[in-house]
């Protein structure tokens, strides 16, 4: 007869080996749809028994402030509120590990005092190829700025036949949106919108129901590097 045998093999890494696991991990994905956070336990505050939870508390909260701040505002060196502890991170893996798990892909919180509130050395996604592919906020408000244009031709759809007094509504609707968002600005961050232009407005050539626009646009970037040069 066969014997089934369950057996686990356990290997113990260095911390720089486990490094290289974990930056294995984030580039496996390598997109700027998905974010991975790291560390993987921490404290949820006022819990009872919220001592050592998983990590994927802290990516919660991320959605939290996600849907809770301005779709400009970048994360970076911001504190995170409701987790009041976290492991494995800058108390164990020193600054030069923890800057190669955050440029290899994963969002990195780190904390200053047991009491301080943790905070993210550089809000990343597993692609940090480009600033536009690799800065949350760029990606998160590229996503806002595309769902707020959707929303204003969504009320075209079906009701409007192809005229062109159609195309000249379409295209007052989308400057009166692209207006909108550069006013809506807030302090130290400013607005989603930068510049907007219509590059084009006009119907298919190849489908008489569809029409086609591409927009401009300009987004904000995060100030991630101040270069100052002293000249005595």
């Amino acid at each position: 007869s066969i014997t089934t045998i369950n057996y686990q093999v356990t290997r113990t890494l260095s911390k720089d080996q486990q490094v290289l696991d974990l930056v294995a991990q984030a580039q496996a994905f390598r997109s700027k749809r998905t974010v991975l956070v790291w560390p993987d336990k921490c404290d949820v505050a006022g819990v009872t028994g919220g001592s050592k939870q998983p990590g994927w508390y802290l990516a919660a909260a991320v959605g939290g402030m996600t849907a809770g701040l301005p779709s400009q505002q970048g994360f970076t060196n911001l504190g995170i509120a409701g987790v009041s502890q976290i492991y494995d991170s800058n108390t164990y893996f020193t600054d030069r590990q923890l800057t190669d798990i955050s440029n290899g892909g994963w969002f990195v919180f780190a904390q200053s005092t047991p009491t301080s509130l943790p905070f993210s050395i550089h809000q990343l996604t597993t692609d940090t190829t480009t600033l536009e592919s690799g800065e949350y906020s760029v990606v998160k408000n590229f996503d806002f700025v595309a769902l707020f244009f959707v929303d204003i031709l969504q009320v075209f759809l079906g009701v409007y036949n192809v005229t062109q007094d159609t195309l000249t509504y379409l295209q007052s609707a989308l400057n009166t949106g692209g207006d909108v968002l550069k006013l809506r600005s807030v302090a130290k961050i400013g607005a989603p919108l930068t510049s907007f232009q219509i590059n084009d407005l006009g119907v298919s050539p190849t489908a008489g129901d569809r029409v086609v626009t591409h927009l401009g646009i300009g987004l904000p970037k995060p100030l991630n590097v101040i270069e100052l040069h002293l000249v005595a």
